[in-house]
């Protein structure tokens, strides 16, 4: 103890040499703590024979016989080390062997077509690295069908590496210029970041969702502190038993919408408690740490593929929130050479409405969305360029009826 201001002046003088900054620490994406073990994925590449050059219909000269393709090891460490930096960790055990056959067998039961379950495996194991991919996973069913099950699960599983903001965050006008946001300053650092049940029919906050996922740095403030940013490296993940609004109909944001539909209804004598559902999976955490892990494996080989059935029901929001999206999805495609009038364009999107029976938006306000999405040139005929129509029904409403 007499040596004590001595010590404390050693270390104030060794304290500018040692110190980190904050972006220094879990600053490797591809590195994971776990309980007592570092998992280290890694890129790589290998070398496979070229099945173009033993296609017996290219008749390429110059066709390869090997190629190189994208691939991905894992390297599995013993214990912690200090050099890492990592501040978080997933409280499971590493155990190669271990499986989880109630897990696979829940998933496969409530998301039963292969394509979608691989994707949400990809999706869902992304929440272990710090990689981010600009997309919003929303997970939709009309309730009692598993999802909220899913998702809790995998949050207690990763443990601080994620984290769960009420829907309150992503709904409404969001907190005025210069208001503290500390449930936007959780997000430093996480890597999964789930939101909880939002509410059919509220208005989502579309620019929080593009910044979240834009890959961009983000700028917080926490109560009773000063700004600070950072950048987003988590995967997110919100559900409903209905969809948010979304107002905007350029690609900025639906782009990023991944809505992965929870079909199957639970049958009322079938339903359980749960928390007695979610705690059957605990025992088979260290297999599903494996699924994520293999999710992570995929996604570093195959990218994340998103399939025609979550297109299909990103199609059918995007349609429902946009009454003049179905009609450009089906009846526009771009064309460099081509141009249309603005009247011949709200006749056809007219045609196609009543076709399908539903009622045409005005004039005007089929204008306002046009212009967002297509290149229109003002003048005394307004006309688009670069599209042209395809597949337009039979007109049953008389041209001078369109206004």
């Amino acid at each position: 103890s007499k040596n004590k201001a001595k010590l404390e002046a050693m270390l104030a003088c060794a304290a500018p040499h040692i110190q980190r900054g904050p972006d220094e620490f879990n600053a490797d994406p591809l590195k994971v703590a776990l309980a007592s073990h570092t998992l280290c994925f890694r890129r790589t590449r290998k070398r496979v024979r070229n099945p173009a050059y033993d296609d017996p219909d290219d008749n390429r000269e110059d066709v390869p016989e090997f190629i190189e393709v994208p691939d991905a090891e894992l390297k599995v460490v013993e214990g912690h080390r200090r050099q890492d930096m990592i501040t978080q960790r997933v409280p499971v055990e590493y155990d190669a062997q271990a499986t989880c056959p109630k897990w696979d067998e829940f998933v496969r039961d409530k998301l039963p077509i292969d394509a979608v379950r691989r994707m949400v495996q990809v999706a869902s194991g992304l929440g272990l690295v710090g990689l981010t991919v600009q997309k919003l996973f929303f997970h939709y069913g009309k309730g009692a069908n598993g999802k909220s099950v899913y998702m809790e699960t995998l949050c207690r599983l990763l443990g601080e590496v994620s984290v769960t903001l009420p829907s309150e965050s992503f709904i409404g006008e969001g907190k005025a210029g210069g208001a503290a946001n500390p449930d936007m300053a959780r997000l430093y650092g996480r890597r999964f970041l789930r939101v909880k049940e939002l509410p059919e029919g509220e208005d989502l906050r579309e620019n929080l969702v593009k910044d979240l996922t834009g890959g961009e740095h983000f700028t917080v403030r926490d109560l009773f502190e000063g700004y600070f940013d950072f950048r987003p490296v988590f995967t997110g993940h919100m559900s409903g038993n209905g969809y948010p609004r979304i107002s905007g109909t350029d690609n900025g944001i639906w782009r990023r919408m991944a809505v992965i539909h929870w079909s199957k209804i639970i049958a009322e004598a079938d339903q359980r408690e749960f928390e007695e559902v979610v705690s059957e999976f605990v025992p088979e955490y260290p297999g599903i740490l494996n699924w994520l892990i293999e999710g992570v494996l995929i996604f570093l080989r195959e990218g994340l593929v998103i399939p025609d059935a979550v297109r299909l029901k990103t199609q059918e929001y995007r349609d429902e929130m946009d009454r003049t999206s179905a009609f450009c999805a089906r009846c526009v495609v771009p064309d460099p050479a081509a141009e249309l009038t603005a009247k011949q364009f709200y006749q056809a999107y007219v045609d196609f409405t009543v076709d399908e029976g539903g009622k045409p938006i005005s004039l005007t306000a089929f204008g306002l969305i046009m212009k967002k999405k297509y290149e229109r040139v003002d003048g005394r005929i307004v006309v688009y360029r670069g599209v042209r129509l395809v597949d337009v029904p039979a007109s049953r409403v008389p041209d001078q009826e369109v206004r």
